[in-house]
């Protein structure tokens, strides 16, 4: 059945297991699945925007009758990095033999794309664990399809295994690594990961999900718009065959699976560069699922390798010739998500509570079961938008395509009651044995609302048979940040008693923050934007003697002698004189700094932080933490090991009016920028037009309201709001938003406003 936009979907099972009552029993997000021995594997996030609503789990269905037969709960500490940050993406099922008992034998892979790391699943001896490379970090912040470039914060996307070894990818990234399937299981920390990983294949441009079959990898060419296939066993450069090529239908291939039960390479590409700019348009057709013969592919592949097309193929990627002589068949395609509701006033109650929005509801994973049943995972990236995060396709079509059918059905789904015991977040899927492994990453837009999880469900009847819960310090790195995305099942031997026997993989992504740190001495500041190589210098400080800065993009600080600059050296010279000066838990937007001390901001945490950079220890530290939310200060002092919140009226927004470059709108936040100089800590508001000023001493005995009002000082009124305040010698520098320039103000008996002299310095990396 089809509506305006495209066949519709009927949630899997049904509406039951999505946005029910009880959430956490259902299914809260889904991005990817996977099918395995006629069971579909369910990897249920549980995240809906940033949010953790429920545990990330895995849910294993049936496909036979389409119940659930295993649920396999993830701990949030294997589920997220050691910061607490993780995103399960795509579950990978893996049995070693036939599917006999494969619910005790198979192993899961489960990729976790916010914390970059792999979550290991062993049924045959039911442990968990995770693991990361250096390997699994993304080499740039930036992603490219179809030559549109825009920001994505990735990390290890897709697993599949050859033989004995895991191969990855990361995305962005130009590389397919492996790993021996002997080595993951015996959980190596970060360096004896990287002594064991090995790159394997060299693509051309980003690439989404990768598939196998016989010797071969299959991978996209996101710019493009190509399918590729690499024979692993072969030489490079005469193994390399262009399956199919299409600037219209292969834009963003975001799932590629291949299918032994219908000898098919199946794919979904979804626009994502579309949504990810704004400028998607639901008139136009921008999502297409389709289907490749793969007895084809073979015979493709085998000719071009015995033909040794190297020269040839060099010059198809350079050129994208359109035909290559495998049909591309596109079975379904979509305006935007349409689901098969219980009825119309649901639909209605779902768009005006937001929970369902077309603009926000974007495929991220395919897979295909035994049984015929298509099975879709639609992220919850926002904290709204997306009702649930797996479903089937279904004959049926509304306005927008094929109608989808929550998976198992509506109660997994969005049941604010008992989100947890549902799914919450779906990145990818994998099915093994006839189950499906669903990876719930517990995540909700960017919040952690339940423990991870991997349930699997058996395919037969859709049953839940296992759950497993992935801990915290497992699902996210030594920073507490991740994101589990795919999962990964191997089963050693045939499918019997596999839940006992299964090894369980799952990869993990990041999210970094900007953090840029100076000394004293300051003789400009200045905020540089460059975009070469994708990587930028957000915000730096220039000081007589040396200049400090820090990548957008990442989370160390550098420094270079002044001197040094002014001789212009090229990369080659000024990488042997550029010394790393500190590595930061995030990045920073916004920066300060005083006499030996920096102050700078973390996103995640929505703190300010400082540090005394020119000592060793940091034991007698006091770090000011900004709450722009709730308007409010916290202060830690490390030395007697306090801390306490202060709040004024003064920390409170006063002017919501704000304007930047002409642009005008509004925006209501508290205190935001901080600077010290000598006894006194000033602030300003963000949404306000006066900085003020406190004795550091008087914070330090943590007054309450009334006493930090009586102690707090107006020291300048501003004609615009300023984003950020420094301070240097006798001298507090702030900027204006509205004119976009950068104010002095002298610290004398009287404040005096006066006019800084400046350079600007151009940096570009």
């Amino acid at each position: 059945m089809k509506g305006p936009g495209g066949p519709l979907l009927r949630p899997y099972p049904n509406w039951s297991w999505h946005n029910s009552n009880h959430m956490c029993d259902g299914m809260v997000n889904v991005l990817r699945v996977n099918i395995r021995c006629n069971h579909i594997f369910v990897l249920d996030s549980g995240k809906i925007g940033p949010d953790y609503i429920c545990n990330p789990k895995l849910l294993i269905f049936n496909l036979k009758d389409d119940t659930l037969v295993k649920t396999i709960y993830i701990p949030f500490d294997i589920a997220n990095n050691a910061t607490g940050f993780g995103l399960l993406l795509e579950p990978f099922v893996y049995v070693p033999k036939k599917c006999k008992q494969f619910l005790h034998k198979m192993i899961v892979f489960m990729t976790d794309l916010q914390g970059k790391g792999l979550v290991v699943y062993d049924s045959s001896v039911k442990s968990m664990c995770r693991v990361e490379s250096d390997y699994m970090i993304p080499t740039s912040n930036f992603s490219s399809i179809a030559n549109q470039k825009f920001r994505f914060d990735g990390g290890i996307f897709s697993t599949v295994i050859l033989y004995d070894e895991l191969y990855y990818v990361t995305t962005p990234g130009t590389k397919i690594y492996k790993i021996k399937i002997k080595s993951l299981l015996k959980c190596p920390n970060i360096k004896e990961a990287n002594k064991k990983t090995k790159v394997a294949i060299k693509i051309p441009s980003n690439s989404g999900q990768i598939a196998s079959a016989g010797h071969s990898i299959f991978y996209s060419d996101a710019d493009g718009n190509a399918i590729l296939g690499t024979n692993v066993f072969q030489k490079s450069g005469k193994n390399t065959v262009i399956l199919a090529q299409d600037d219209k239908k292969l834009q963003s291939i975001s799932s590629l699976k291949a299918s032994y039960h219908w000898n098919k390479l199946i794919g979904l590409s979804d626009r994502y560069h579309r949504y990810a700019l704004g400028t998607v348009n639901l008139n136009e057709v921008n999502i297409r699922y389709f289907e490749m013969d793969l007895a084809k592919i073979r015979k493709k592949m085998d000719a071009t390798v015995k033909m040794k097309y190297s020269l040839c193929i060099l010059i198809i990627l350079s050129t994208a010739i359109v035909s290559f002589g495998v049909e591309l068949n596109v079975v379904h395609e979509w305006k935007y998500c349409e689901y098969e509701w219980k009825n119309q006033q649901q639909k209605e109650n779902a768009i005006n509570s937001k929970s369902y929005d077309p603009y926000l509801c974007f495929f991220f994973d395919a897979i295909k079961a035994d049984d015929g049943r298509v099975f879709i995972s639609t992220p919850k990236y926002f904290d709204h938008g997306v009702p649930a995060s797996l479903a089937t396709v279904t004959n049926a079509t509304g306005p927008g395509g094929p109608l989808l059918r929550p998976y198992p059905d509506w109660s997994w789904h969005n049941n604010t009651s008992c989100m947890c015991d549902g799914i919450v977040n779906v990145h990818r899927i994998y099915i093994k044995c006839n189950h499906i492994f669903v990876l719930d990453s517990g995540e909700v837009g960017l919040k952690q609302i339940c423990n991870p999880k991997l349930l699997i469900f058996d395919l037969k009847d859709d049953t839940l048979v296992k759950t497993i819960y992935i801990p915290l310090d497992m699902a996210t790195d030594e920073k507490g940040i991740g994101l589990l995305i795919a999962p990964f099942t191997y089963v050693p031997g045939e499918c019997t008693q596999f839940l006992d026997k299964m090894i369980f993989n799952h990869s993990n992504i990041t999210y970094y923050m900007l953090t840029t740190i100076y000394k004293s001495e300051l003789f400009l500041a200045k905020i540089v934007i460059s975009c070469r190589n994708f990587r930028k210098i957000f915000l730096y400080l220039f000081y007589i003697l040396e200049l400090y800065y820090s990548i957008a993009a990442g989370k160390e600080i550098y420094k270079i002698k002044l001197d040094r600059l002014l001789e212009c050296p090229n990369k080659e010279e000024a990488n042997k004189h550029i010394e790393l000066v500190t590595k930061l838990q995030s990045q920073s937007v916004y920066i300060t700094s005083t006499e030996h001390s920096i102050f700078y901001g973390n996103n995640i945490g929505m703190a300010i932080l400082g540090k005394n950079v020119s000592k060793k220890s940091v034991n007698k530290n006091t770090v000011f933490m900004t709450d722009a939310g709730d308007s409010g200060l916290v202060v830690y002092n490390s030395f007697t090991n306090s801390m306490c919140r202060v709040e004024s009226d003064y920390m409170k927004p006063t002017d919501t009016s704000c304007s930047i470059a002409g642009e005008n709108f509004t925006y209501v936040g508290g205190i935001g920028s901080i600077t010290v100089l000598d006894d006194d800590f000033y602030f300003a508001a963000i949404s306000g037009k006066e900085i003020y000023k406190i004795k550091i001493k008087n914070l330090l005995k943590y007054p309450n309201k009334e006493k930090a009002n009586k102690q707090t000082q107006l020291i300048k009124k501003l004609s615009s709001q300023t984003i950020t305040l420094t301070s240097v010698g006798q001298s507090i520098f702030y900027s204006d938003s509205r004119a976009m320039s950068i104010l002095r103000m002298k610290k004398s008996y009287k404040y005096e406003t006066v006019r800084y002299p400046y350079v600007i310095l151009y940096v570009s990396i």
